[in-house]
């Protein structure tokens, strides 16, 4: 349900002497994961962003430990957990994935048409995922998105962009923001435990158990180096 205004459509240009600067300098856990300026929802302005929701997000109105994936060159997709219940916090959960059939951006330039204009199927997946791990992934969620901090973006000359959102109890929806995060990066680790979710409902019914081993793997690495919540 969230996305960045501040994520670009297009490739960042960035000098050499930029690109060398940022790999010479020592990399924190805390880099490369920003907070986001606006929520991805059916009353965005910008065409592009609503497009995605409606194609997306839009079945399900409550979507907890939300990745968006905006690749340059390959499909938009997303991953997130939804529970039955008419309020969205109750009921056995679920992994939704969903991916669209071709690139929204790409297709819209070739074609000429507009975003809302672009006819994409979208394929959908699910499949049931144990309470516990649920909870631990929830936390991640919302510990690891409470870390982003504005800072000065990157000069990455290409690469993907990726969205994270979970409603909260306390403080409503809460969101972050990465684009190429580094080796050593609180970012780069919750965009793996993304990919891992997003792989999840693909595998066979009798491997979901070891899907749900390597989530509570990746999630329990992550709550060790994040900081103790206050």
């Amino acid at each position: 349900m969230l996305l960045s205004a501040a994520l670009a459509l297009s490739p960042a240009v960035a000098s050499t002497q930029t690109l060398e600067r940022n790999d010479a300098e020592d990399v924190k856990p805390s880099d490369d994961l920003q907070p986001e300026r606006g929520v991805l929802s059916s009353s965005r302005d910008d065409e592009y962003y609503l497009a995605l929701y409606r194609r997306l997000l839009a079945n399900d109105p409550i979507r907890h430990c939300q990745i968006v994936f905006l690749p340059s060159f390959r499909n938009e997709s997303a991953a997130y957990i939804v529970r039955p219940s008419p309020d969205g916090h109750e009921g056995a959960p679920e992994v939704i994935s969903v991916e669209l059939a071709k690139q929204l951006y790409g297709a819209a330039e070739r074609e000429k048409k507009r975003f809302l204009d672009v006819s994409i199927e979208t394929r959908r997946a699910h499949a049931p995922i144990d309470p516990d791990t649920f909870d631990l992934l929830q936390r991640v969620w919302r510990r690891t998105i409470m870390q982003a901090r504005p800072r000065e973006r990157r000069g990455v000359a290409d690469g993907a962009q990726y969205s994270f959102a979970t409603p909260t109890m306390d403080l409503g929806w809460i969101s972050a923001q990465t684009h190429e995060p580094r080796e050593g990066t609180w970012a780069l680790q919750l965009v793996r435990i993304g990919e891992a979710l997003q792989r999840y409902p693909a595998r066979p019914e009798a491997e979901r158990a070891e899907g749900q081993q390597q989530l509570t793997a990746l999630a329990g690495a992550l709550l060790e180096r994040l900081p103790p919540e206050k």
